[in-house]
């Protein structure tokens, strides 16, 4: 098996222990904005949100490949 794919498995395996053992509801308020929701889901919402924001961040800051394959003939 890849290690990246037990590496992600393993992050995984532990987020989700870590968002079970962390279930109470709690208060979440941004700006005027006040919800009350399960911790979990908090956490949840949260770690979505940060893979799309860092996998825009990547699309944005990549380097374009430079394709010369023609060129090279």
């Amino acid at each position: 098996m890849n290690s990246k794919l037990v590496i992600i498995i393993a992050v995984l395996f532990i987020f989700a222990l870590f968002i079970v053992q962390n279930a109470q509801v709690v208060m979440v308020s941004f700006l005027f904005w006040k919800v009350e929701a399960s911790r979990a889901i908090v956490l949840m919402v949260t770690f979505v949100l940060g893979l799309f924001t860092g996998w825009i961040l990547t699309q944005i800051f990549r380097k374009p490949k430079n394709h010369k394959s023609s060129d090279m003939q």
